[in-house]
């Protein structure tokens, strides 16, 4: 596993534990200020799973061209394949991180709604 599948791993754990909090805070009788809040950071905190198991979850279709042909070599087609895919996962990354600190933002406003209308 390497350094930005375990970073990915350690986000998606806390994303988790945010949704398990979010699971115990939502009630029928809660207002519909605080539920629009609740769905909000869900929605966020989902889409940032998904983006971590983009990281995680990595298919290695260059090691199709990895195959050596006879006294031919291919390494400039794998360097290429390996940045695309190098890419694609730091950014997915980014993305996560992005919408886990928006659902955190989230989480602040609708602690002070929460403060502010009781």
């Amino acid at each position: 596993m390497g350094y930005l599948d375990t970073k990915a791993s350690a986000l998606m754990r806390f994303d988790g534990i945010i949704l398990a909090v979010l699971a115990l805070i939502a009630r029928a009788e809660t207002p519909l200020s605080e539920r629009i809040v609740i769905t909000g950071v869900a929605i966020l905190v989902v889409l940032s799973i998904a983006c971590c198991i983009c990281v995680i979850d990595v298919s290695w279709r260059f090691l199709g061209i990895a195959v050596p042909s006879p006294g031919v070599r291919q390494v400039d087609q794998e360097l290429q394949e390996l940045r695309k895919v190098l890419y694609f996962r730091e950014g997915a990354y980014r993305w996560a991180w992005i919408l886990s600190g928006l659902a955190m933002i989230l989480i602040f406003i609708g602690g002070l709604l929460l403060v502010f209308s009781r």
